[in-house]
């Protein structure tokens, strides 16, 4: 048990190397090639601590008791994919409420007004960037949170 939730730490902390490839070249003329490629490669490694939460969180007998390393390995998850969210926030919203590409986001969005969001020209890719981006960390933060105070709680 302790290799799987060890594995999804890692796994955590290499997405969040693989999506900083986003942020490593310069957008020239609007491509978005690097965030495109941060999200094919990190996508995998978002997903299988996701299925490992779900798995050993929600889905294991009840009568097993976590040890202290699991228990580090999951809130080391958590902080990660905190982290991976606190850092794409604006590129996520940006992407997914505006429908502005990863290169030209403002990250300031007090000028839009809510008509404007949820209104823009979306590109499926964008869209899938910001996904990745964006929601997987959410969801594995929401899911290791989930899985480790149901793990804990006596009843």
């Amino acid at each position: 048990m302790s290799l799987w939730m060890g594995a999804a730490f890692v796994s955590t902390v290499v997405a969040c190397v693989l999506q900083a490839l986003g942020y490593s070249e310069t957008c020239t003329q609007g491509d978005t090639g690097s965030f495109q490629v941060g999200a094919m490669l990190s996508a995998p490694f978002l997903i299988i601590p996701i299925a490992i939460f779900c798995y050993f969180g929600f889905m294991r007998p009840r009568p097993y008791k976590w040890s202290t390393k699991e228990l580090g390995c999951n809130i080391g998850t958590f902080c990660v994919s905190f982290l991976l969210l606190f850092i794409n926030r604006g590129l996520a919203w940006g992407v997914l409420a505006t429908g502005a590409t990863p290169c030209y986001i403002t990250y300031d969005f007090s000028d839009y007004s809510l008509p404007q969001l949820f209104s823009g020209d979306y590109n499926i890719e964008d869209v899938l960037v910001g996904v990745v981006y964006g929601v997987f960390p959410a969801i594995l933060m929401t899911v290791a949170a989930l899985a480790t105070s149901k793990r804990l709680s006596p009843v």
